[in-house]
């Protein structure tokens, strides 16, 4: 049975150009809604409706703004987590959230004291990784004003969503788990894991040790053998070319010198018995006390 282990998770970066966000817009009919800075007269942008703001704070260099009240935009992901970044200024307001439909958030992104950018509004984890999920944004109609001074901005940067980097290992079967069915094999096709791989060449390198140990002995023993044979063959060679060197032989007992005693008549004599070396004669060396 193959259990699905989450490894890590690589972060997906989408910029407010990309065309997978659903930017909602209803602007007045025959009025022009430009790109603007923020740095001048917003006269020229309209109600409802999104613009960009290009300047060199925001990623990539723009931004997606509105002063609502009826602007919203949709982004379908599929992974487990995700986030949604922006500026905080003096002049920006409220934005609500959700996933799926489900339970509103509402972020308040203003701050007054100094502008900051790329800073995550709403950020949200724990989700179903194999569900594709939806981001729903709306502006809090509720601070619309149409008097251009006392407009109320949100800007959208970017939005990143995490998706979960799996990698399949061999694990025992689980009745309980939910992860068991999800990606599964026939124990036929699995394949072998680096341990079943170290124990197969740990096998074959103990069997191609001994065969090898085993060829070493015999060989030194041939060699050993042959070398034997070949000083037996060198003394017989020398033996029939030499025909005076004969074989040696311990002395008999004859040639043993007899005990002498004192009260014996004369001394012992040494047996006159020769050792015959070839056409030579030679007397046995006499007996010493």
């Amino acid at each position: 049975m193959v259990r699905l282990h989450q490894r890590a998770e690589n972060s997906v970066i989408v910029d407010d150009t990309d065309s997978r966000i659903n930017w909602i817009q209803s602007p007045p009919p025959n009025q022009t809604c430009a790109t603007v800075d923020l740095t001048h007269d917003l006269a020229s942008v309209c109600e409802n409706s999104w613009w960009t703001d290009d300047t060199i704070f925001h990623y990539q260099g723009s931004a997606r703004f509105t002063f609502g009240p009826n602007t919203s935009f949709t982004f379908a992901f599929k992974g487990d987590s995700v986030g949604v970044f922006g500026p905080e200024l003096a002049w920006t307001g409220k934005g609500i959230f959700d996933i799926d439909g489900g339970t509103p958030t509402t972020v308040d992104t203003q701050n007054k004291t100094a502008p900051h950018y790329r800073v995550p509004f709403y950020t949200t984890s724990g989700l179903d990784p194999m569900k594709t999920h939806t981001l729903n944004f709306k502006y809090e109609s509720s601070q619309f004003s149409e008097t251009q001074s006392s407009r109320v901005l949100v800007g959208i940067d970017y939005i990143t969503y995490g998706i979960p980097d799996y990698s399949s290992s061999q694990s025992n079967p689980s009745p309980t788990s939910a992860t068991s069915s999800v990606a599964s094999t026939p124990s036929t096709q699995s394949t072998p894991t680096p341990g079943h791989r170290v124990n197969l060449a740990a096998i074959v390198g103990g069997v191609l040790g001994g065969v090898l140990g085993i060829a070493l002995l015999a060989l030194v023993f041939v060699l050993c053998k042959r070398r034997r044979r070949r000083a037996q063959l060198a003394d017989r060679q020398v033996a029939e070319e030499d025909p005076d060197i004969t074989t040696v032989r311990p002395w008999r007992n004859s040639f043993l010198p007899t005990a002498w005693l004192p009260s014996m008549s004369r001394s012992p004599s040494v047996s006159q018995t020769r050792v015959q070396k070839g056409e030579a004669l030679i007397a046995p060396p006499p007996y010493t006390e």
